[in-house]
């Protein structure tokens, strides 16, 4: 298990730009990892003697010290599901972090638009803020090939991964669609029966969770939602009433900051 001293959670782009040569990393990491770190640093430090790194320079030494995932969803409404699967590929893939991605108009999804989506962006901020290793960021990049880029893991269920395999979302052609795929970063996919999972890119969780879906929680399984949405739907009826929240929102209704 890696050892880390804590750090202030931010954004993977956008940590402060370190000033003059580097020549050693601020963070505790198991013996081949400080020999990696190590170096990187002394390269980094014998070809830019002078100023600051260059950003890809940084980008270089910060995936030594720190190794992000993505898991990209809607989140609609997030569940202990989402949470357990991302707790999953933090350990089994060793990840510092994990970004919760949103895509304003995610594939075969463009008609959502109830809860609006700055309600479950909020709900799903308020949620992950009882985790140090969770961020939530927001993108307008639809294909998972894009939203995955510059991460080091990407978390997908195994739906999904059905999905990226299927050459008609890549104007079936099957080239096209091998060439997606490899360009993806390692890969860590949750089990969702009966779609199939690579060993090698298989992640294991909770039986419990395997059935768990946002769509059900939708229809009512509402104690499959995270805390924070489930908090929001019952004042609310984001999920559960459609009606109710329609009338919440006609009435402007503001809740913890989550403004209508």
């Amino acid at each position: 298990m890696i050892t880390e001293k804590p750090v202030t959670r931010t954004s993977h782009r956008s940590k402060a730009r370190p000033r003059g040569p580097r020549t050693t990393i601020q963070r505790v990491l198991p013996r081949d990892e400080n020999a990696i770190a190590l170096e990187w640093s002394s390269l980094i430090a014998t070809h830019f003697p002078c100023g600051p790194l260059g950003p890809w320079q940084e980008r270089s030494l910060s995936r030594v010290a720190e190794r992000t995932g993505v898991f990209p969803g809607s989140f609609n409404p997030p569940t202990i599901a989402h949470l357990a699967i991302a707790a999953a590929a933090r350990e089994q893939r060793s990840l510092h972090r994990i970004v919760l991605m949103l895509s304003r108009s995610p594939i075969n999804k463009e008609h959502v638009d109830r809860p609006l989506f700055e309600h479950r962006v909020d709900v799903l901020r308020t949620e992950v803020a009882r985790y140090h290793w969770l961020d939530v960021e927001v993108t307008d990049a639809r294909l998972l090939v894009d939203i995955a880029y510059g991460f080091d893991v990407l978390v997908m269920g195994a739906d999904k991964w059905a999905q990226v395999n299927d050459p008609a979302y890549y104007g079936d052609d099957p080239a096209a669609r091998d060439a997606a795929v490899a360009a993806l970063p390692t890969l860590a996919i949750a089990p969702r029966p009966p779609f199939t999972v690579p060993a090698e890119h298989s992640l294991i969780v909770d039986a419990a969770h395997v059935i768990v879906s946002s769509s059900d929680a939708r229809m009512g399984t509402i104690e499959w939602m995270t805390p924070a949405a489930r908090a929001f739907d019952r004042r609310t009826g984001a999920w559960s009433d459609p009606d109710r929240y329609e009338q919440w929102l006609r009435d402007g209704g503001t809740e913890h900051g989550i403004r209508a």
